[in-house]
């Protein structure tokens, strides 16, 4: 992680000016082709919202936009993100999971780390330092539901720069798996262009798994 000036930052003006707004945040919604991925996860015997996780958090830490966070006045980049995701517990009741990231770990590494991670803890929520960490990124999937958007609960925090990335239900259209990704960020630091080479970045992953 590195400081960086905020009076040469190059996004300066455009954070002040969606800071000035109660709520600075968006949501974009998009439909990803997963078919690759998901016969790549079936033959594997991998995961396929594990595997997902796994493109998804490669396709953000490559594109450098959301390497970075605000701090009040101060500004940082992170070298990398790290993912924080849902996974079921007893009850139909949900817990969070957060590990730190290897862009060298393999995906079938990454998917078995992750699933051990995820049977071993006991714990529904993250603990207070964990939370404190804004090199997260939230990551959930609803399975049960085709959705064409979503939105986020949280607090009314203009620095908060923490992506959220949502998937829903993957349905056949043709010979292809489709489903709906949402990504919320805050436009004080990420506009439409970088969304845009996100969902570009994490096609092209999707399609070559």
């Amino acid at each position: 992680m590195r400081q960086i000036d905020p009076k040469t930052w190059n996004r300066r003006e455009t954070a002040a000016f969606f800071g000035a707004l109660d709520f600075p945040f968006y949501n974009m919604s998009w439909r990803a082709d997963v078919t690759n991925l998901h016969r790549a996860a079936k033959e594997s015997g991998q995961s396929f919202y594990c595997s997902m996780i796994y493109e998804v958090m490669h396709a953000l830490n490559g594109v450098d936009a959301f390497l970075y966070k605000l701090r009040g006045e101060a500004v940082v980049r992170h070298d990398a993100l790290s993912p924080s995701f849902t996974a079921p517990a007893a009850d139909e009741r949900f817990k969070i999971v957060s590990m730190d990231w290897d862009g060298r770990e393999t995906r079938a590494a990454f998917c078995a780390r992750a699933k051990a991670l995820a049977d071993a803890q006991t714990a529904l929520f993250p603990t207070s330092e964990q939370e404190q960490r804004d090199d997260w990124v939230y990551i959930s999937c609803v399975p049960w539901v085709d959705f064409l958007t979503v939105t986020n609960e949280m607090n009314i925090d203009r620095d908060d720069s923490i992506p959220r990335v949502s998937w829903g239900r993957f349905v056949p259209e043709g010979d292809r798996l489709r489903l709906t990704v949402a990504l919320q960020v805050n436009h004080r630091l990420i506009d439409g262009v970088h969304i845009g080479k996100f969902a570009d970045l994490l096609q092209s992953r999707l399609d070559e798994a």
